[in-house]
């Protein structure tokens, strides 16, 4: 799982191994092909872009109804999981990319991008819309600079994506945003009221949360839905 060199010689798995492998693959994907053929199929389209300014790569008021779920602010980074597949694939050559990747994505800091949050500074015209934000990041400062500084980052980010968010949906459009809080040191971080409050301040009404379950970690943490209309 890293970029070290190692022992050409060396064996993944012994033969029985192999095979044990080999035939619960087979089973998965016989399982997942018979699943797809009764699946009703639609048009797919897959668009690379950033999503803290959809409108460079969305057509504007288009959209009807957005069903996502954002990386949740606790410093999990998707890029260290998947480096060694997205190097096999091609899309990566060197372990350094895989950090500047993570830097491009929202809640990203791992590799280069640690160095990169260390360095960040909040922009000072650019507000999180809901009370106790900045008690809550001075809260984890005190115990981290830089997990302070990621997740202001992290939530300033956020206002970015809702704003251009906006520009896309149609009137009347529903979003649902799957989230999870966090919690740094002794500090509960309310993703799900957090993100409620992008929704309110960007002008979106019916604006709900329904908690939908508990995460296999602190017992503090759960995931929610975070709903909103457009008007």
């Amino acid at each position: 799982m890293s970029f070290r060199a190692v022992d050409a010689q060396a064996t993944l798995f012994s033969e029985p191994a192999s095979d044990r492998v080999l035939g619960h693959f087979t089973r998965a994907v016989t399982e997942v092909t018979q699943s797809a053929a009764e699946t009703p199929l639609g048009a797919v389209k897959a668009v690379l872009g950033d999503s803290r300014d959809l409108a460079q790569i969305l057509p504007l008021e288009r959209y009807t109804a957005v069903i996502t779920s954002p990386p949740y602010p606790n410093r999990m980074s998707y890029i260290r999981e998947l480096r060694p597949y997205m190097y096999w694939l091609g899309y990566l050559s060197d372990g350094r990319q895989a950090g500047e990747l993570d830097w491009k994505a929202i809640g990203g800091t791992w590799g280069c991008a640690t160095s990169l949050v260390a360095k960040w500074e909040p922009n000072p015209g650019l507000e999180i819309p809901w009370t106790g934000f900045h008690a809550c990041v001075n809260a984890i400062k005190e115990r981290s600079d830089l997990l302070g500084r990621y997740v202001h980052k992290y939530f300033e980010d956020a206002v970015l994506h809702v704003d251009s968010l906006m520009r896309v949906l149609t009137s009347g459009a529903r979003v649902h945003y799957v989230v999870g809080n966090s919690k740094f040191y002794d500090v509960l971080l309310p993703t799900e009221d957090i993100y409620a409050s992008l929704f309110s301040a960007a002008g979106m009404s019916e604006v709900s949360i329904d908690r939908i379950r508990k995460r296999t970690s602190k017992k503090e943490l759960f995931e929610f839905v975070v709903h909103a209309k457009k008007k």
